[in-house]
């Protein structure tokens, strides 16, 4: 008798966080210190906070582009290789790997705001700033959520694997420290330039999480708490318009109307000139005057249907798997 073929699981203990977290997170803190060890010149400080600034806008752009608007919402399309990219610039961010971010993330637009939703507003905000990431229940991927991704190997290699793209990056600092100058060079680069772009954009997204359904203004009112932060739009890369995305969360755009930046969107815009990124999803005008108010401050709660409240033949996709 021929045993039946083993079935692959659907819920699988990797690419998730967890307690371990912590002592991680630590040593990047402490890294920023590290130039004090080998005081460099003032030259090589100044480059080494360029690169800072270099790594926090790439990966950003890997975290709001990959993680959030490829592999949550299939905002855009763009080839097997360059996603591969996205996610692995977007794990630097040590917020999990890709598959396992997307899920959760796919969970929070189905029960925004309700028990299901694992870091909702009532959570409190330690819970939503970091306590979410080191709950052990958490840490799991459901493939079966992300089998449009997990069909492909390379995905689910690097959703098990997200430590690694931070490691090579760390060690891609210190080598080009050390090649320009020396053991000061290692430091500085090493402590600022990946050291304090980690800890930056690792709070940067924190506090993103805490402020996005807490404080801000509301375009459109929606069964949730989710706001506009137009004051912190420029450095969230278009992440603060967070009422905008709920509304319509396949959109590859966040900032829909008039004066409402989105440098992800940008650049996203300008890889499509050169074929990288192709068929970005922009909001239909119609749905962008569903629920739309006059920047309510105070959340209307009210149960709706739908997404977002949107009737049914107008509520944007999230692109699950069928």
């Amino acid at each position: 008798m021929i045993a039946p073929p083993a079935t692959r699981p659907t819920v699988v203990r990797q690419g998730g966080t967890g307690l371990w977290l912590v002592p991680i997170l630590v040593a990047c803190h402490l890294l920023v210190a590290l130039p004090l060890l080998a005081p460099a010149s003032w030259g090589v400080l100044a480059a080494s906070l360029v690169l800072c600034g270099l790594l926090i806008f790439v990966r950003g752009f890997g975290f709001t582009a990959g993680f959030h608007r490829y592999f949550s919402h299939h905002a855009f399309k763009t080839s097997r290789s360059f996603a591969f990219i996205l996610g692995a610039l977007g794990s630097t961010g040590l917020r999990g790997g890709p598959l396992w971010w997307a899920a959760h993330h796919r969970n929070h637009h189905r029960t925004s705001d309700k028990p299901e939703d694992i870091h909702r507003p009532v959570d409190g905000v330690w819970h939503n700033y970091l306590g979410w990431l080191l709950v052990w229940e958490n840490g799991v991927t459901d493939l079966n959520c992300m089998r449009d991704f997990a069909k492909h190997p390379e995905q689910v290699w690097l959703n098990r694997f997200w430590l690694l793209p931070s490691v090579l990056m760390a060690g891609f600092c210190a080598a080009a420290g050390w090649l320009v100058a020396g053991l000061p060079g290692l430091y500085a680069f090493l402590g600022l330039g990946f050291g304090l772009s980690t800890v930056l954009i690792f709070h940067g997204q924190s506090l993103l999480d805490v402020l996005a359904h807490r404080w801000g203004r509301r375009r459109f009112d929606l069964a949730d708490t989710s706001h506009n932060i137009a004051a912190l739009h420029l450095l969230f890369m278009g992440e603060a318009w967070h009422n905008n995305h709920h509304h319509h969360p396949g959109s590859a755009r966040m900032g829909f109307f008039p004066g409402e930046m989105d440098a992800a969107h940008d650049t996203l815009r300008v890889l499509r000139l050169f074929g990288i990124v192709w068929d970005l999803r922009e909001p239909d005008p119609r749905v962008l005057e569903v629920n739309r108010v006059e920047d309510m401050v105070a959340p209307d709660l009210a149960k709706r249907s739908g997404i977002g409240g949107l009737p049914a033949h107008l509520a944007p996709a999230i692109r699950l798997p069928e």
